[in-house]
């Protein structure tokens, strides 16, 4: 028969003790004296394993007393007699070895002694004989080398590890030593936390020298805390967990030993998502400042873990403040978990609590880039948080007292106290810059704005009177009677001399802006204006040194254009277009103008995906009508197809010219024509233009704040690009650093009149009424315990508010009352229009049953 022997961890040992190494009948070599005794010994073995496997005890007390002499042995299959007992749970058998003389601390070849394999096949019985014969509880097993996956344990650790509670016990009362620690350097607490059975752990804690073995229990960096969290488990099992540490505490309080690598209890708690567990051990003293070998804190592990309620409960305690901004050995820090983990919670409290978006950690990489980058639900935090950051007063809307709150704080940088505004020019060109109409944001940039609005103004008026200069040069110079500077050097110089100031004026600050903020100026398209209408006006100065003569002062018919008259043509286009540019960042004007480049780019980008089909008709109709003018150059021909789609078609001019031939194909080209282009390319164009009107203003006012931030922006960039420098006075530099920057928190009063500061009164009133509807009221202000006028007051207040809110609800039952009186209404006329039919169709039924009865 086949015998099979298990262990631990499914390792098993399959011994096949039918088939001894015998020669067979066929072999004719002759069995020597020491092989037929071999022979008779394996028999006697497989007799005597054979009669204890089937539980035949007479048969066993046979084979013993033939060969006594194997009653210890472990030669056959490893195993003694008296293991083999164990495993078969033969209890009788067991007594009858243990009578016989049997080694009761005896191993196997597995290294596992008797008691071993009694506690392993969870036999109260075996083990309780073993133990009254002097079976030792501290006995460690001994595994051969090869059997990695099996460790050095005594059978009490195997008995926790089984969750055997009586054989724990049985044990128990012999007295062993729970200091023992096993291959995994785990004392039999460390496996009853980790597998959080209370009840053996109860019983482990209740031994007498309990306070000599808690000596000894945080050896090796593994601690009884760190064995009950040491498991992987669901949230499900987090009530459990708290019983075990709860009463792991009652007898053990030592909470901030670390583990191996530098985890306390609190952090492997945080790592792990356990709430409850990490408030029971801020309760109860643990240290949330620790961090671990590399760098971690209690922060970094709940951002790990995604649980916004451990996040919670550690920014409650108000001692993790600096922890907030902490980097780990990785250089990352709590923020780049929560958006690794996707926990938009744990970032809104991070950034709630002192994280800001302005903040550059690894690779130059601020927090709202990283969020914008990573986080697919960064416009719902953005939203979140900016509305969280305005407070609204507890009192009603008409109170003279009622207040708006803005914090900036979200916006801000302590590391960049010079520049505010970076995170809303990082905004612009991105999904997300929508919310640059945000309430917060708006309210931030106009105040901003009324304290640097007069640096911009006199920046525009240096502006206009720069291009009003070169504008009467460039007339003076190209116009119809071009004048000779020749003749009057000294008008030229002045003209050179304030050209060249106002030159200065405007270009040096521009350069030092382009250099603080490459990367934003490189990509804007307004920069490459602005270089070209300032390059060509300086160039026009520089050219003109007397009377221009050309073609077209000559009067010549064909006259060609010379450079220095394209020259200055463009300069005078592109300057005035810049100051168009300029006044696009007015709050009155902005809107409106940003409006026409937004249609503008939308016509062009039509035109370009189009251009295909305007340049075929171009030189189509220049192949059929080389006769007219207009059509013989393709450069006019080309002109003329854009004038065309407009309507202006002049259609007697194909056919009434002598020479140009229109037949059939001629005048089905001009239809096609007229049909694709002048009719649907133009309506098309229209409808682009025209579309979405309340659309394009409010596109318009987002354009008119980018280019406001922009500016701050560039402002701000420059002041810290100056500081740098250290070349420019310091009392200047302190105007313009408190003229650009503002304070973190600023509270309106809507029903109050001030006479300052003025940007407190002045913010639009669309952005106020606004920011009340997103805003939340602050917490309820405690109630004096004296006072009357202050009691009366507060009840008038609750009156009025509880006034407003029954009217409020009074308002929303009638509108319901109202949708359902339409709601019964239409079910009334549809229960009427079925009636009918109904009643038709039986009529119809009638008559055909009348007409197949004829």
């Amino acid at each position: 028969m086949n015998n099979k022997a298990y262990f631990e961890n499914e390792a098993y040992i399959e011994l096949d003790c039918n088939n001894p190494v015998a020669p067979t009948r066929d072999e004719e070599s002759p069995l020597s004296p020491v092989s037929i005794a071999e022979t008779k010994a394996q028999a006697a073995m497989r007799l005597l394993f054979s009669a204890i496997n089937s539980g035949r005890i007479k048969d066993v007390e046979a084979c013993l007393d033939q060969t006594q002499e194997y009653l210890n042995s472990s030669v056959y299959c490893g195993l003694t007699p008296l293991h083999s007992a164990c495993h078969m749970k033969q209890f009788d058998i067991l007594k009858l070895l243990i009578t016989r003389g049997a080694q009761i601390n005896a191993h196997d070849s597995l290294g596992n002694s008797a008691l071993h394999i009694a506690v392993k096949e969870i036999w109260h019985d075996g083990v309780r004989e073993l133990l009254q014969h002097g079976a030792s509880p501290n006995d460690l097993s001994k595994p051969p080398d090869s059997f990695k996956s099996m460790i050095r344990e005594t059978p009490l650790h195997v008995a926790v590890k089984l969750a055997d509670r009586i054989s724990t016990s049985l044990l128990l009362k012999h007295n062993p030593d729970l200091n023992i620690r096993d291959g995994n350097n785990q004392t039999v607490f460390h496996l009853a936390a980790s597998n959080r059975n209370l009840p053996i752990l109860k019983d482990l804690l209740a031994d007498v020298n309990l306070s000599k073995y808690m000596k000894t229990l945080d050896e090796s960096g593994h601690t009884i805390y760190h064995a009950a969290l040491s498991n992987t488990f669901g949230t499900n099992c987090e009530g459990q967990v708290l019983k075990v540490i709860q009463y792991i505490y009652t007898f053990h309080n030592n909470l901030d030993q670390p583990n191996m690598f530098g985890e306390t209890p609190l952090i492997r708690a945080c790592f792990l998502g356990l709430s409850d567990v990490v408030r029971f051990f801020l309760n109860n003293g643990a240290d949330p400042t620790r961090v671990t070998f590399q760098k971690q804190s209690v922060i970094h592990a709940a951002c790990i873990s995604g649980n916004s309620d451990t996040l919670q409960h550690l920014l409650k305690t108000e001692r993790v403040g600096d922890l907030i901004s902490f980097v780990d050995n990785n250089g990352y820090h709590p923020l780049y978990y929560a958006i690794e983990n996707s926990s938009l919670e744990c970032c809104k409290l991070l950034l709630e609590k002192g994280e800001r978006l302005a903040n550059v950690y690894k690779d130059d990489v601020s927090n709202f880039m990283l969020v914008r980058r990573s986080l697919p639900t960064a416009m719902q935090l953005f939203r979140d948080l900016f509305n969280s950051s305005i407070k609204l007063s507890n009192k009603p809307k008409h109170h003279p007292d009622y207040s708006v709150t803005f914090d900036y704080s979200s916006l801000m940088s302590p590391g960049k106290a010079n520049i505010q505004c970076s995170i809303i020019s990082e905004l612009t060109g991105t999904p997300l810059e929508g919310l640059i109409k945000h309430p917060l944001i708006e309210s931030f940039l106009y105040i901003k704005w009324c304290r640097i609005r007069a640096a911009f103004y006199l920046n525009v008026f240096q502006y206009f009177i720069y291009l009003m200069i070169h504008s009467v040069f460039v007339i003076m110079s190209f116009g119809k009677k071009p004048k000779d500077w020749s003749k009057d050097p000294f008008s030229l110089m002045m003209f050179r001399i304030f050209h060249g100031i106002f030159f200065g004026i405007i270009v040096i600050p521009e350069i030092v802006m382009t250099f603080a903020n490459i990367k934003k100026y490189l990509t804007h398209w307004e920069t490459y204006t602005k270089v070209a209408a300032l390059a060509s006006s300086a160039v026009v100065v520089c050219i003109v040194s007397g009377k221009i003569v050309d073609d077209v002062t000559l009067n010549k018919p064909n006259a060609g254009l010379s450079t220095e008259r394209m020259f200055a043509s463009m300069s005078i286009v592109l300057g005035w277009i810049e100051l168009m540019m300029l006044l696009g960042r007015f709050p009155t004007l902005g809107a409106y103008i940003l409006m026409v480049t937004k249609v503008g780019k939308s016509i062009f980008t039509f035109l370009f995906a189009f251009l295909s089909v305007l340049i075929g008709f171009n030189l189509g109709f220049h192949i059929l009508f080389q006769r007219l003018p207009i059509f013989a150059d393709l450069n006019l021909g080309f002109v003329k197809i854009l004038m065309m789609l407009k309507g202006e078609i002049s259609y007697s001019q194909f056919v009434n010219q002598k020479g140009s031939p229109f037949n059939l194909y001629p005048q089905i080209l001009m239809s096609i024509f007229l049909f694709l282009v002048p009719i649907i390319m133009a309506n098309l164009l229209t409808g682009l233009a025209v579309k979405g009107t309340p659309d394009l203003k409010r596109q318009g006012k987002i354009k008119r704040l980018i280019k406001q931030s922009s500016y701050l922006v560039a402002c701000e960039k420059l002041l810290a690009f100056t500081y740098k420098m250290k070349c420019f006075p310091r009392g200047l530099l302190l105007l313009l650093s408190s003229r650009l920057t503002i304070d973190t928190e600023i509270t309106i009063y809507p029903n109050k009149e001030f006479k300052k500061p003025k940007y407190m009164r002045t913010i639009p009133q669309e952005t106020v009424s606004e920011a009340i509807v997103l805003g939340s009221c602050k917490e309820p202000e405690d109630y004096p315990e004296d006072g009357d006028d202050d009691v009366v007051e507060q009840l008038k207040s609750f009156k009025i508010r509880y006034s407003s809110d029954r009217r409020t609800q009074g308002h929303k039952i009638e509108d319901l009352s109202d949708m359902c009186a339409d709601i019964k209404k239409q079910l009334t006329e549809l229960s009427q229009q079925m009636q009918g039919q109904i009643h038709q169709s039986q009529n119809i039924y009638n008559i055909l049953s009348g007409n197949h009865s004829r």
